[in-house]
């Protein structure tokens, strides 16, 4: 074969001169069936599980597997030696390659299937298989090679599409397959694959549909779909729910069905972002919302159900893993639809306001869409923190409206309440940041497999310095209550697990909530915590530590644990206990505290001076007359806490008063009057009494005595006494009085006295001191101002 040409051409345009079967030279193109080498490719067989295969059977298996395996390695490594025009022949125009290649992207094993116990040769052929048809596949992807070897743009997007060498479905199987640790090579070789070829944005919008009824399917197969419409259906014509009749093959089915989608749109998406904007568009998110708040709980009891009645409990306990992983990955899925086409605009256009406005307003739509779906919601916020979200817009727009953001708030809360937990349990100060990009360069596992790219969160602590740490020796174990919460916090989302292997997982990650529930979610937990058991119990001992715990033994005080302390001791000294004063012990415990105080010595030597101390002898103090000699001395240890005695209250004077009196009888000759004016209220009541010693002097009431039963006639006397003794002192009092009281004059028309008119004038003019005071000279006032009735 000799080809013409005049220059770089694009291999679409190359042509070649051979001759036909006449002998007459022809122009054929360089793309032609023609030039097909006649290699047929095997198709790709999914490694076999040696524990399912008995020991004479499982040698034959995995030799024929490894001989087929071998035959494909020779077929790809051949193919990827070929010239750039022979590569795209054979790439075109051979139908086996097609079915190879269709074949791996089926039935490669993805890094969330159970993994195989291969030997190590088998191993190192999958990873070898994986990494071929990587480079095939790259290679199909690549419209120029070289300066020389390259297609027209156009046309090589013609060939992909009208060929269907890549279509939606493939472009997510490679994305599930090869995105983890080759996320920047995929996502630049899928960006020129839609760019070359813009039909495939059609082709995606057509997937949302496909979404919308697959949802419709499983919703109906088991047996929740709104069949009814708004017809109310009779009670004996309702059959019983398919979930309940559906077998564990059946229930696997839908829930791997359920999980294997959510991840392959979900690492799409991360894949090709422009993606987010095609579902976006198609309401997704509201869709899966309804979706998700329909089928996950009813999933959710019909598992635990089945666990709690130990029907095939190991199979049980499995599918509660595949729905815990489908769960997650479904709201991981709608977190990234939301931050990607709301959330990552509005950190990218914070210059412009009105920009930014308008991606506001689509976040508070889609979010007060989603707000009915109370699970939804709650396992939302539980992963991804929705008041960070809110404070991000805030911090983006300061005119956003805080109602709106407080009724989502609000509602989240609700969501929280419906499920009897406690929002903030949730937190632990270091919660997920949503402006953080996501972490896709995982490496490869054993089975040579390369892992889903999953949505990390990213965590402010140093993850390299706790990992080196083994046990949970290097964290701070919580206490019972704090215990609780955060077992309490990872059952929200993962209800099937035990609290035996929620507290060995947490011991194991430092009590990170956030990081147990994602290693969980991606079966990425440490090998020793993948052999216990999940429906493990707590401990015994620990649990019963927890339930006596009481708000008694948590209570707080300074008091706690001292030597009398009734509630955590059993040992008490009663010895040490009594009440009111105790009693020295020592007969010489005075005289010692005498020999403490030399000073109170002298001190009662010069009391002795003034008389105020009676000295007694010593003898007479420890002897049978000691009781009278009591003498009360002034001790500044005395502790009156618990005294009874009202000392002091039955004197009738105090020290003071009566140092005054005296003094003032010795120099004035008469006892000393306190002047009324500085006297006061005291002064008063020293009146008043003194009027009451004079009202019994001049025969007023007596004394009343505190009789319990007194008699009759006497309580009439002494009441006929106080009234007549009240009488005559009103009369005297009356006689001084300055007569007020107005004549009584004449009857109206007769004429008035000369006295009965003065005596009028006076009260008139005097009313202001009684009632109604100045009523009259404010009358006058206003008269005097023109302010007097119309005449």
């Amino acid at each position: 074969m000799s080809s013409k040409k005049t220059g770089p051409e694009p291999l679409d345009q190359q042509y070649v001169t051979v001759k036909n079967e006449f002998g007459s030279p022809q122009m054929v193109p360089v793309l032609h069936p023609r030039w097909v080498e006649q290699v047929t490719f095997l198709p790709y067989h999914a490694p076999p599980d040696p524990a399912s295969l008995g020991d004479e059977e499982r040698a034959g298996t995995l030799e024929e597997w490894q001989e087929r395996m071998l035959l494909l390695e020779e077929d790809l490594r051949w193919l990827l030696q070929q010239t750039h025009s022979k590569f795209w022949c054979q790439t075109i125009f051979d139908e086996s390659l097609h079915n190879c290649l269709n074949s791996y992207l089926q039935n490669a094993p993805r890094s969330y299937d159970p993994p195989l116990d291969l030997p190590a040769d088998l191993k190192q052929r999958q990873e070898t298989l994986h990494r071929l048809f990587f480079m095939v596949f790259m290679r199909m992807a690549t419209h120029k090679e070289s300066k020389e070897n390259f297609f027209t743009p156009k046309m090589f997007g013609d060939i992909l599409y009208e060929n269907f060498l890549f279509d939606v479905p493939k472009l997510m199987d490679l994305c599930v397959l090869y995105a983890g640790g080759n996320m920047a090579v995929l996502t630049k070789m899928i960006d020129n694959i839609f760019k070359q070829q813009p039909n495939y944005n059609n082709d995606l919008a057509e997937v949302g549909p496909t979404i919308f009824e697959v949802f419709d399917n499983i919703l109906e197969k088991c047996g929740l779909s709104d069949e009814g419409g708004s017809v109310p259906q009779k009670l004996s014509d309702r059959k019983a729910a398919p979930l309940q009749s559906m077998s564990v093959g059946e229930v696997h089915d839908i829930l791997l069905y359920m999980r294997d989608s959510a991840i392959t749109l979900l690492v799409f998406l991360e894949t090709y972002p422009s993606g987010c904007k095609v579902f976006h568009q198609q309401n997704v998110v509201a869709r899966i919302c309804s979706f998700y708040e329909s089928v996950v709980p009813a999933l959710e009891i019909l598992v635990m159900d089945r666990i709690s009645q130990d029907t095939g409990k190991a199979s049980w306990n499995e599918l509660a893993a595949v729905l815990s992983q489908a769960r997650g990955m479904l709201v991981k899925l709608c977190h990234h639809i939301i931050s990607t086409c709301c959330l990552q605009p509005i950190l990218e256009n914070s210059g412009s306001l009105e920009v930014v406005l308008n991606y506001v307003e689509d976040y508070l739509h889609v979010m007060s869409a989603v707000l009915s779906e109370r699970r939804f919601l709650h396992d939302l916020d539980f992963l991804f923190s929705v008041q960070e979200d809110i404070d991000l817009i805030h911090q983006a727009c300061d005119s956003v409206d805080s109602t709106r953001t407080d009724f989502i708030m609000g509602a989240v809360d609700q969501a929280y309440q419906s499920f009897g937990k406690d929002k903030r349990a949730r937190y632990d100060g270091n919660g997920p940041n949503h402006a953080a990009s996501w972490n896709g360069e995982l490496k490869a596992d054993g089975n040579g497999r390369t892992p889903v790219n999953r949505v990390q969160q990213e965590d402010f602590q140093d993850e390299a310095a706790l990992e080196g740490l083994e046990g949970a020796c290097a964290f701070p174990q919580p206490s019972g209550v704090e215990m609780d919460s955060l077992i309490s916090a990872v059952r929200d989302l993962l209800p099937e697990l035990g609290e035996g292997f929620i507290m060995a997982c947490l011991e194991e990650y430092g009590y990170k909530v956030e990081k147990v529930i994602n290693d969980i979610l991606e079966e990425k937990l440490p090998a020793k915590l993948q052999k216990l058991d999940r429906s493990m119990k707590r401990p015994a001992e620990k649990k019963t530590e927890d339930v006596e715990t009481t708000l008694l033994s948590q209570r707080a005080n300074v008091f706690a644990g001292d030597e009398f302390d009734v509630f955590s001791r059993d040992d008490i000294d009663m010895s040490k206990v009594f009440k009111g004063k105790r009693e020295p012990k020592d007969v010489n415990t005075k005289k010692i505290m005498d020999e403490d105080k030399p000073d109170l010595a002298a001190l009662k030597e010069q009391y002795f001076n003034y008389g105020t101390y009676e000295k007694v002898p010593e003898d007479e103090l420890n002897g049978p007359m000691a009781a009278l000699h009591v003498v009360d001395d002034y001790d500044d240890e005395y502790d009156d806490t618990y005294d009874t005695n009202d000392v002091g209250e039955m004197d009738a004077d105090s020290a003071d008063e009566m140092i005054r009196e005296n003094k003032a009888v010795e120099e004035y000759g008469r006892e000393f009057v306190t002047p009324r004016v500085l006297a006061g209220n005291k002064g008063r009541r020293e009146k008043e009494g003194s009027d009451e010693e004079e009202e019994q002097e001049q025969g007023g009431p007596k004394d009343k005595k505190d009789n319990f039963v007194q008699d009759p006639a006497a309580l009439r006397e002494k009441a006929a006494e106080r009234a007549a003794y009240k009488a005559q002192r009103q009369g005297k009092k009356g006689q001084n009085r300055n007569q007020q009281d107005v004549l009584k004059g004449q009857a109206k028309g007769q004429g008035q006295t000369k006295e009965t008119a003065h005596s009028r004038r006076q009260k008139e003019k005097n009313k202001s001191s009684r009632a109604n005071h100045n009523r009259r000279a404010m009358a006058d006032r206003k008269m005097a101002r023109g302010m007097g009735p119309l005449t």
